[in-house]
């Protein structure tokens, strides 16, 4: 008997096929029971949050320096957190458009480095 199926045979359902679309009926309801759950204990964390903030934001926390410990601004974070992110563009964006190109015009389809940056792309 030959072990390879014939794949222009018609495909016919076993006994298992009401079982198997059970479970599967169940599962999707389960991850989407899941998924609605996260969304509601993130929803309830936002809410706390926002409650709780709403009162201390101002345009002068976020703008002013900070004095002190009991108030302040925020505007040093900002203004650190826009630097870097400033630098890593500076930096990532050559290196990544250099690399694209290499790969793309210059290595080969069977090259190490080719193979390394797909293995770590996927």
């Amino acid at each position: 008997m030959n072990a390879i199926p014939d794949a222009t045979a018609p495909l016919t359902a076993t006994g298992n096929l009401r079982r198997r679309m059970l479970v599967s009926r169940v599962v999707s309801g389960l991850a989407t029971a899941s998924a609605l759950a996260a969304v509601a204990v993130l929803g309830l964390v936002v809410y706390g949050v926002a409650s709780r903030g709403a009162s201390v934001l101002s345009l002068s926390f976020i703008t002013h320096n900070p004095v002190g410990l009991a108030g302040g601004g925020i505007a040093p974070a900002i203004v650190g957190t826009a630097l870097i992110v400033a630098c890593a563009t500076l930096i990532a964006t050559p290196l990544g458009v250099l690399t694209a190109l290499y790969l793309t015009e210059f290595a080969g389809s069977g090259s190490g480095w080719a193979g390394c940056c797909e293995r770590c792309s996927t």
